[in-house]
């Protein structure tokens, strides 16, 4: 068998055990979690236009980019492509490889994908104005380092986005108060190591180096099957949410955060 035949199989493999995943939790319209995906991507992607409104041209690294997903939606624009440098960083040699072939197949020449780890980057000191970092801390053993690292190549006054879940968002904190059992986790993943608060991302993004500009909030719930039952109630909180974004204060109203770092100059 040839590479290529090798590489086919293997993502068969990983699609056919996402299928399988859907199929046994009756995924049929996960529309509530779609709406958690998108306020969370819509967050970074807000984030990183801004960062590159006043210097479009940037230099950009995407710490456990997975499939290349968030890389290939912000490069679908001409003036995206034309002055942005991309570079995705992922631990698995299969996603690295699905990812370099979809930017090959959408004709995107300015998108690198390598294979690496997030808490020991292969980039020299001061090298990308920009850090994205999505979903990865949490599945860190000691996210700090990742941190540590983010520092270390990115450039004096340069702009890292980090989303990851919130431990302490107040709704999870109130059903807890009726619950025999508290829930260990709010992911329900136990690939979530290092689920922390907003204050404790905070303190270790400080302690990093970096400056907080801002810390914006995701969804009010993260969605699923258990959601996709009561349409009417997901109606109300959809409402909620979308209210909360305008209320002060009201960060720790989300199941999952996104903070907008800057580093020391």
């Amino acid at each position: 068998m040839n590479h290529n035949d090798q590489f086919k199989s293997a993502y068969f493999d990983v699609l056919l055990h996402d299928f399988t995943e859907k199929i046994l939790g009756r995924a049929h319209g996960n529309y509530t979690k779609s709406y958690e995906s998108f306020k969370r991507i819509n967050n970074t992607e807000t984030c990183f236009r801004e960062a590159i409104k006043d210097n479009p041209k940037q230099k950009v690294l995407d710490v456990g980019c997975g499939d290349g997903y968030h890389l290939c939606v912000f490069n679908s624009t001409d003036d995206i492509r034309r002055n942005v440098r991309f570079y995705g960083i992922e631990k698995s040699e299969l996603r690295v490889e699905f990812a370099s072939r979809a930017c090959n197949e959408l004709s995107f020449t300015n998108i690198d994908f390598l294979v690496g780890s997030a808490d020991d980057l292969p980039f020299p000191d001061n090298y990308f104005d920009i850090i994205l970092c999505s979903d990865v801390i949490e599945h860190l053993l000691h996210p700090e380092k990742c941190f540590s690292e983010m520092n270390r190549v990115l450039k004096r006054g340069g702009v890292v986005i980090v989303t990851t879940p919130n431990k302490t968002t107040f709704p999870q904190q109130a059903v807890n108060i009726f619950r025999k059992s508290p829930r260990k986790e709010q992911c329900d993943d136990d690939d979530h190591i290092s689920l922390k608060g907003v204050n404790e991302w905070m303190e270790i993004a400080r302690a990093a180096g970096f400056d907080i500009l801002k810390v914006r909030r995701g969804a009010l719930i993260f969605g699923g099957p258990r959601y996709n039952q009561y349409p009417a109630l997901f109606s109300f909180v959809l409402m909620l949410d979308r209210l909360i974004d305008f209320v002060p204060f009201s960060t720790n109203w989300a199941e999952a955060i996104t903070l907008n770092l800057k580093k020391h100059k």
